[in-house]
């Protein structure tokens, strides 16, 4: 019987606004919380989820560390 495969950890979401729209999270309802590749990403609302999905690299760009 094999075991459950173990949980990565999942990085914590840095910013305080929508990664696709640069709105404030909160400021159209709940925000839409999902994890991506081992990052919890914050999406504002429903639609910008469509445009996530459609380019996620593009946005995860966002979260790289500043050099």
């Amino acid at each position: 019987q094999a075991a459950e495969p173990a949980q990565p950890e999942v990085k914590p979401y840095p910013l305080k606004v929508c990664i696709v729209s640069d709105e404030e999270l909160g400021s159209m309802g709940k925000p839409i919380v999902f994890v991506h590749k081992g990052q919890e990403i914050k999406l504002c609302c429903k639609g910008c989820r469509k445009d996530f999905n459609k380019d996620p690299e593009k946005y995860l760009k966002k979260l790289a560390p500043k050099k």
